[in-house]
């Protein structure tokens, strides 16, 4: 089949620089497959780029024009997952009604998503564990993520924005990992309700941040207010 193809192109007139692209696009596509197959089966640590390269259909040597090593592959996921979150996280944008029923109904469109990457977003984790670069993004990827939503963020006041953002980083980071212990556990899990906790805490997390701002002010002024004090550290 192959031949064909070649010989096809040839006929057409395709310069044989464009053929040798093509041919070099269709390797990296074979390596990243493989690559995801592999992780999926036996994970990112106990894969080999020699594995990748034999499910391939190529050699190690070829990964290494393609790729400088398994991490590199990760990168590639990430990207390509982030781009998903952010397009996901997007919806809470341009949502007008950020009652607790649409909160709740993206949850379930995140967990769906999580689903749909689980591969990838394992082989990341997995990947972090032996590479401290991969690790130090994942935080500033998340900030990255949640700086996109303009139209949410322009709600509060500036002092606000920065506890609401902080927030949404963590309960993204909490959810990525919710998901993959519930995908892990094959449901049994009870993820109804612990989704229905998420929305929860994410409605919680876009109310107005002033009972956090009570509690700080409370804490600069150790000497006033004790009972409130202590009212405020039991509700927090």
């Amino acid at each position: 089949m192959a031949r064909v193809a070649v010989k096809a192109v040839m006929a057409a007139g395709e310069p044989r620089g464009s053929l040798r692209e093509e041919f070099k696009k269709l390797t990296r596509v074979r390596l990243v497959k493989a690559a995801t197959e592999l992780f999926e089966a036996q994970g990112f640590r106990a894969t080999t780029i020699q594995q990748i390269a034999q499910r391939a259909g190529t050699t190690h040597t070829t990964f290494y024009q393609h790729f400088r090593s398994k991490a590199d592959l990760v990168r590639l996921f990430r990207d390509e997952v982030n781009a998903e979150i952010s397009a996901s996280v997007s919806a809470l944008d341009s949502n007008v009604d950020l009652g607790w029923k649409p909160i709740r109904a993206w949850v379930d469109d995140y967990a769906q998503l999580w689903a749909r990457t689980h591969v990838r977003c394992e082989a990341l984790w997995d990947a972090m564990g032996a590479d401290p670069e991969l690790a130090a993004d994942v935080i500033p990827d998340g900030y990255q993520i949640t700086g996109g939503l303009k139209q949410l963020l322009q709600r509060y006041a500036p002092a606000d924005k920065e506890r609401v953002q902080n927030k949404l980083v963590l309960l993204l980071l909490m959810m990525d990992r919710l998901f993959f212990l519930l995908h892990s556990q094959e449901r049994k899990l009870p993820s109804v309700k612990l989704q229905d906790d998420v929305a929860d805490l994410l409605w919680l997390a876009l109310q107005s941040p002033s009972v956090g701002a009570t509690r700080d002010k409370l804490a600069r002024a150790p000497g006033k207010n004790k009972a409130a004090a202590k009212r405020t550290k039991r509700g927090a």
